[in-house]
């Protein structure tokens, strides 16, 4: 039979194959080649399917089973054929008449011209024409190299840089924000999205890593958690927030990399000293402003969202967020010092993150309220040793100031108030050297206030030089 059009499901009546050369080889059994219909908006495509399968399957009599077909066809890279308006590509397509959707086997690619270094990805994945998201499990490229996607810190060379859909300068080089999961293009604003498949399918979604690339301009931007001082012993840094570059490279093949962060550090900062810090801020900060979060609501109901474990908890935030209140829960607020929106730049030569403006909002210190914004430097260092620090400096008054700076088990902090050190001097000896679980110690050590504007001044002059 030739010319035929066959109905691959006679239940669901997903698929039509036009113009079908079969084979009869009994009631419920039959072979065949043809063409499948595969449009989308400004592509009249075919897929020539050479191996047409229909017989009986599913449950029941052998006699009322329904046929279902099965079909599969070979797509060359000189056929152009897309599976989206700009995803080429090239492989076995496979027809299951049970699903909706065709099962896309071989390499995709993406048609962005404004992406540099662009290669064939492997793929394996069921892709809806009508809302195409295409899917990635450890991608690779034809030379079954790993590919990633977002940013990266190069070990070898200290710089901060954006990938999608490459192998990394290195593989030992560390993930900012990993945002493989799943990819997606919408053709309203020629904009691609990649990440965890619920934030990028569902633009309601809080949480969870999105990187967004913007065609029309080359602008690459990425929000969600933040892979921060992974390299930091006996404190932890908890990050989320926003980083944004372009692919629009000076000669050198250096990317300038921003981004606005919220982060929580734990350190162990003795309760005499948290006391008087707190005390202190609070009297002397009183008159301080008082942080607007309403004006950055969009950055923070993700940010904060990344964290609180519990959705209620999320929700509640979300809610109180509309009073002009951050609502971290105390089970989830273990923090040190918990920092709102701080705007940060990577400075390669110093390998780190450096706040670029000198006031931000301090949220909390040691669980207890703050909410005012502050004169704050802070400073990310990330250096390919992966010998982390953190350095934090807050000045509450022209008279008041706090420093902390934490490197291998060691934190340095001074004041210029006089009861903080006293304090600090006061402390037993077990409480400045902590025995930790490996055996090693942790260490807090008096520094003093030319430790402290050294500091100060690195931060400004590392912006300069970015």
């Amino acid at each position: 039979m030739t010319n035929a059009k066959i109905v691959a499901d006679t239940i669901n009546k997903y698929h039509n194959i036009n113009r079908a050369t079969v084979d009869i080889l009994g009631k419920k059994l039959y072979k065949a080649t043809g063409y499948y219909e595969y449009n989308i908006p400004g592509y009249t495509q075919e897929i020539f399917f050479n191996n047409i399968v229909g017989q009986r399957r599913g449950g029941g009599n052998l006699n009322t089973k329904n046929v279902r077909t099965s079909a599969s066809g070979e797509i060359k890279e000189s056929d152009g054929f897309r599976m989206d308006v700009k995803t080429l590509f090239r492989g076995e397509i496979q027809l299951d008449a049970s699903k909706k959707n065709l099962t896309f086997d071989g390499f995709a690619y993406m048609d962005a011209d404004k992406m540099p270094g662009r290669q064939w990805f492997r793929i394996q994945a069921e892709v809806d024409r009508n809302d195409p998201t295409i899917r990635l499990r450890n991608p690779k490229n034809a030379d079954e190299e790993p590919l990633i996607t977002g940013f990266y810190l190069s070990k070898e060379f200290g710089d901060m840089y954006p990938r999608i859909m490459l192998p990394a300068h290195s593989r030992t080089d560390r993930a900012i924000m990993d945002c493989e999961g799943v990819l997606k293009y919408d053709p309203k604003t020629d904009k691609w999205a990649f990440g965890d498949s619920l934030r990028v399918v569902d633009a309601n979604r809080l949480t969870g890593p999105k990187m967004t690339f913007d065609n029309r301009t080359g602008d690459v931007t990425a929000e969600g958690p933040l892979n921060i001082g992974s390299g930091l012993e006996y404190m932890k840094v908890k990050a989320a927030g926003r980083l944004k570059s372009d692919f629009n490279v000076d000669t050198s093949g250096v990317y300038a990399v921003s981004g606005e962060f919220m982060t929580g550090a734990e350190i162990i900062l003795p309760k005499a000293l948290t006391d008087v810090l707190v005390n202190d801020i609070r009297t002397a900060a009183f008159d301080a402003q008082t942080p607007v979060y309403l004006t950055q609501q969009g950055f923070y109901n993700s940010a904060m969202s990344e964290f609180i474990t519990d959705p209620a908890g999320r929700t509640d935030a979300v809610n109180l967020l509309k009073t002009n209140q951050i609502g971290i829960p105390p089970k989830d607020n273990k923090f040190s010092f918990l920092l709102g929106r701080h705007t940060v730049i990577w400075n390669g030569e110093y390998s780190s993150f450096l706040s670029s403006e000198d006031k931000f909002p301090v949220i909390s210190i040691a669980g207890e309220p703050i909410n005012k914004v502050l004169t704050a430097y802070v400073e990310y260092k990330m250096p390919g040793n992966e010998d982390d620090r953190y350095y934090l400096y807050l000045k509450v008054s022209p008279d008041l100031w706090y420093f902390f700076g934490y490197q291998a088990g060691a934190l340095y902090t001074a004041s210029s108030n006089p009861k903080y050190n006293d304090a600090l001097l006061g402390l037993k000896k077990k409480e400045t050297q902590v025995k930790m679980p490996d055996g090693e110690l942790y260490e807090i050590i008096p520094s003093n206030e030319a430790t402290a504007n050294q500091f100060v001044n690195r931060v400004r002059e590392g912006r300069k030089k970015n």
